[in-house]
């Protein structure tokens, strides 16, 4: 496995591997409608490139035989905290410690940041499980709506060393 920064040339694989992705990570409690809209929604945004191309974002992917495996995306945002806005880990890779791997390697980005928060729904518990495994508490709940789908999301913090 090689963990490396993403590129626009591997924008391609990367809008093949997220939708995936995403489907599997969502589809036990988002409807289907909900999740292709958003992933469509995120594809013509051109937010994946914006944030490939952004010095303060660190886009990383992990590659086995040069196919990505997981995918991991970290927003620098101020002087003293930074915000995971994703990591995923290809269904067939997981538990197999590339997602703490990933995690790690972001650590190495932070300058200042003695913070690093992160979103995760309430129901996805299999990466709030990981989350608290990684030495995250949780910091506030709050209800929101994806489409028409009702979520609670859970913001998570961890205090970390530079």
């Amino acid at each position: 496995m090689i963990i490396s920064e993403a590129t626009e040339e591997d924008l391609d694989e990367i809008y093949e591997f997220l939708p995936y992705v995403w489907s599997h990570t969502y589809q036990s409690f988002l409807p289907e409608p909900t999740i292709k809209k958003t992933i469509n929604d995120w594809l013509r945004s051109g937010l994946l490139l914006h944030q490939i191309l952004d010095k303060e974002v660190v886009f990383l992917k992990a590659t086995d035989n040069n196919k990505i495996i997981g995918l991991s995306t970290l927003a620098l945002l101020n002087p003293k905290t930074a915000y995971l806005c994703r990591l995923y880990i290809s269904p067939w890779y997981q538990n197999r410690g590339i997602g703490s791997h990933l995690l790690n390697i972001n650590y190495s980005y932070l300058e200042t940041q003695k913070y690093l928060v992160l979103e995760v729904e309430k129901k996805n518990q299999k990466a709030v499980q990981f989350y608290k495994k990684q030495n995250f508490y949780f910091v506030k709940t709050e209800k929101g709506t994806l489409g028409f789908h009702d979520l609670v999301v859970y913001t998570m913090k961890k205090e970390v060393s530079t």
